[in-house]
């Protein structure tokens, strides 16, 4: 006979809170907002939308995030004790939630190996691009400190371009060839994640400095560094501009480059307000928020074209 006392409430609730410890070491928040530049993708390689189209969409949705949710927690397993001695992230940190080192690393290794197969059942194209995406956060996580492109300063750019450019294309080429068009509006969303990364170093300075990490802000000083951010955000409202000034994407959206008012105004109250963790937390809050109605705005007049 089977031990009963096996299911005992005791039992599910162990399983239960561990899961859940699981779940909550999933950076679902920065997850989802990497999907944007795929969803758009997605948007921009079909000359119309169709029932039919839906299931390779959801499939190609969930691959994507799961190979996000790989890169964080990938990342977090790397920085596991830089990040527990950091006072502002001790909190969020894995550890804290009494998820053990070797844990978190299979839940990267599952997620990442996961998305590659359903990108794989898709097409060679995104098995292609989801293992250079792969490969790219190897290298800028590498478990060797002084081998990781995060602490390598303009290196750790290059590769969120790269990268930020991929997320595009693995929405892009579910229904497309990549092609100039893809590429020219993969940049756009590549200036955005390099500016963001840029301000989230200058946020994490203090902590970053602590420990030694030498990131862009450390090595030139947050203030610097936070300007550069906002040359780079500013040329991205050019670049949209100049996508839809040569029609690469609809004419109007031109004209999208009056919001950066708002974007400026956001960005010299945080420099009046002093660049600490919090203020700069809260910019980066607002700065999603304005460039998420950016592009909603964008992929609502692609689909009002088809």
């Amino acid at each position: 006979m089977i031990d009963k006392s096996i299911f005992n409430t005791s039992t599910l609730s162990d399983v239960r809170d561990k899961t859940e410890s699981w779940l909550s070491c999933i950076r679902y928040q920065d997850a989802i907002v990497a999907q944007v530049p795929a969803l758009t993708g997605i948007l921009f390689s079909v000359e119309s939308l169709t029932v039919e189209m839906f299931p390779r969409i959801l499939s190609c949705t969930i691959a994507s995030f799961f190979l996000m949710a790989h890169i964080f927690a990938f990342n977090d397993w790397v920085d596991k004790m830089v990040d527990y001695r950091d006072p502002c992230k001790k909190e969020s940190n894995f550890l804290s939630k009494r998820i053990a080192h070797l844990e978190m690393l299979s839940i990267s290794i599952i997620l990442g190996i996961v998305s590659v197969l359903i990108f794989a059942m898709l097409s060679y194209q995104l098995l292609v691009l989801s293992s250079i995406g792969i490969v790219l956060s190897l290298v800028y996580s590498f478990p060797v400190q002084a081998l990781q492109g995060k602490r390598i300063p303009i290196l750790s750019s290059v590769l969120h371009f790269i990268g930020s450019s991929i997320a595009f294309l693995l929405g892009y080429v579910l229904f497309s060839e990549i092609d100039e068009k893809g590429l020219l509006i993969a940049f756009y969303f590549s200036f955005i994640f390099v500016a963001g990364h840029l301000v989230q170093e200058v946020q994490d300075f203090k902590g970053d400095q602590k420990n030694g990490i030498r990131t862009h802000a450390v090595q030139f000083g947050p203030n610097q560094m936070f300007i550069t951010a906002n040359i780079i955000f500013t040329l991205s409202f050019i670049y949209l501009f100049w996508l839809g000034y040569i029609n690469l994407i609809p004419s109007f959206l031109k004209y999208l480059v009056f919001f950066y008012p708002a974007y400026l105004f956001m960005a010299i109250a945080v420099a009046r307000k002093g660049l600490d963790y919090h203020t700069i937390k809260r910019f980066r809050t607002q700065y999603r928020l304005l460039y998420g109605v950016i592009v909603a705005i964008i992929s609502l007049s692609v689909i009002t074209l088809y």
